[in-house]
């Protein structure tokens, strides 16, 4: 237990030094992702999940860029993929090491599980980029995701937490 709280105080430390880069002429490079695996009565089923990303900052504090959401599950043969141009605008500094953000993206994918379905959409996220270093950001956030296949035509609704780093260069 004390190694952890020497850890956390360490780092607590080293992040009020830091200075956030969302300067312009900057870029941003990070994402998120998960993996599962489930062995239930002998079937094995494995979920894959990545959500990497790169933007560009146009102007202090606005970056622009593209976001990748990749999805298989091998239980269902499902795979889902998508392009997701966005905005982004660091509004508030909370501190030296923190900043709140708005993004705003498009969807553009595609699902294949029983036959192909063209994905268009858009969604907003919420959130806090916590600078553990100078370049380096642990991001949380809310967000909404409204998603409208051409298969079937009806829009799907997702709220969602995330959690992820970003690298700011």
């Amino acid at each position: 237990m004390k190694k952890i709280l020497m850890a956390f105080s360490v780092l607590i430390c080293l992040s009020n030094l830091t200075n956030a880069q969302t300067s312009k002429k900057s870029w941003m490079l990070g994402g998120s992702g998960s993996y599962s695996s489930n062995n239930e009565g002998g079937v094995v089923t494995t979920d894959l999940e990545l959500h990497p990303g790169f933007g560009y900052f146009f102007a202090n504090n606005f970056a622009g860029g593209i976001n990748f959401d990749i999805f298989s599950k091998s239980e269902s043969g499902e795979n889902k993929y998508s392009i997701d141009p966005f905005v982004r605008y660091y509004f508030v500094s909370l501190a030296k090491n923190a900043k709140l953000f708005v993004t705003a993206q498009g969807v553009i994918g595609n699902e294949q599980e029983d036959a192909k379905n063209n994905l268009t959409g858009w969604g907003l996220d919420l959130g806090n980029a916590f600078f553990i270093t100078k370049n380096l950001a642990l991001e949380t956030s809310i967000g909404y995701t409204s998603t409208k296949g051409s298969k079937e035509g009806v829009r799907d609704n997702l709220t969602s937490i995330k959690i992820g780093f970003q690298v700011h260069l």
